[in-house]
C-alpha cells in the first residue's frame, strides 16, 4: 500500500468538496426561498377565499370548531323518551325539585 496515494485519494475527495460546497449551498438556499414563497401564495389565497365569505381567517379555525361543538351532528339527538327519562332520573336522585322536574318536562315536550 503506498501512504502517498492514500493522501492523494484523501486531498482529491477534500478538493471537490470545496469545489462544490458553494454549489450544494446554494442550491439549498434556493430550495428554501421557493419553499417560503410558496407557503406565503398558498396562505394569502386562503386568506382571500375567507375574506371573501365574510370570515376572519385569523379565528376561522376557532369558529369553526365551536360551531362544530354546538351541533347536534357530533352529539347526536336524543328522544323524547331518553331526555324525560334523564329528568326523572335527576328527580328522583334529588338533583331537581318537582316544580323543576315539571318545568322540564313541559319545556322538552313543547320543543318536541
Amino acid at each position: 500500500m503506498n501512504p502517498g496515494g492514500q493522501q492523494s485519494q484523501q486531498d482529491g475527495f477534500f478538493a471537490f468538496l470545496d469545489a462544490a460546497f458553494p454549489y450544494f449551498f446554494g442550491a439549498i438556499a434556493i430550495i428554501a426561498v421557493i419553499s417560503l414563497v410558496v407557503r406565503g401564495v398558498i396562505w394569502l389565497s386562503n386568506y382571500n377565499a375567507a375574506a371573501s365569505r365574510g370570515e376572519d381567517y385569523f379565528t376561522l379555525e376557532t369558529d369553526l370548531q365551536v360551531q362544530a361543538l354546538q351541533s347536534r351532528a357530533l352529539g347526536g339527538e336524543r328522544s323524547i323518551e331518553e331526555r324525560l327519562a334523564e329528568i326523572d332520573d335527576l328527580a328522583e336522585r334529588g338533583v331537581i325539585d318537582a316544580d323543576e322536574r315539571a318545568a322540564a318536562r313541559a319545556k322538552i315536550l313543547a320543543d318536541g
